[in-house]
């Protein structure tokens, strides 16, 4: 379209701009995608230090988070901390990507044998509860909180969506 002057573009400098972001979004995803596909270091380091991670990375895009961690996560099993690692992750690049929020929150809490994530932004919120035919990443993160035996919560409104994750007895 720069070449050939099609495309209803009067300045190409916006093109061109509009393109650039388009590149850095596809570029942010690949990262993303490696990022899932890599064996969990989960076996190397505790949940809440990976959590941390995964929003420090966040933060170096641009995208403005919160954390909060309490409690030991250094004892808790193998697949409970991947599988709300995973939700976290999700919950997380959701928030990033489509609610337009000015601050996502994530809290980690581990007291008295209960483990809660809540990812929390004060986005556009969904059109609806999920549900039912929902996305992908909406059936996946319920699928992880069943295999850890864990409650997903996800409440959403026009000023934003929160989703709660709670396991008890770790």
């Amino acid at each position: 379209m720069l070449a050939d002057g099609k495309g209803g573009y009067d300045d190409p400098k916006l093109l061109a701009a509009q393109l650039a972001q388009e590149v850095a979004d596809v570029a942010a995803e690949l990262h993303d995608i490696a990022h899932q596909l890599r064996p969990s270091y989960l076996l190397e380091i505790s949940l809440d230090k990976a959590v941390v991670k995964r929003c420090d990375m966040l933060r170096r895009r641009g995208i403005p988070v919160e954390v909060t961690c309490s409690g030991d996560f250094g004892s808790l099993l193998p697949a409970v901390s991947d599988n709300l690692y995973r939700i976290a992750q999700e919950a997380l690049a959701n928030a990033a990507r489509h609610a337009g929020a000015r601050l996502i929150s994530i809290s980690l809490a581990h007291n008295n044998n209960r483990l809660e994530l809540v990812i929390t932004d004060n986005g556009c919120g969904m059109e609806h509860v999920p549900g039912e035919g929902d996305g992908l990443g909406m059936r996946i993160m319920q699928e992880r909180a069943d295999l850890i035996g864990a409650r997903l919560e996800i409440a959403t409104s026009a000023s934003g969506t929160t989703i709660s994750v709670t396991v008890d007895s770790v």
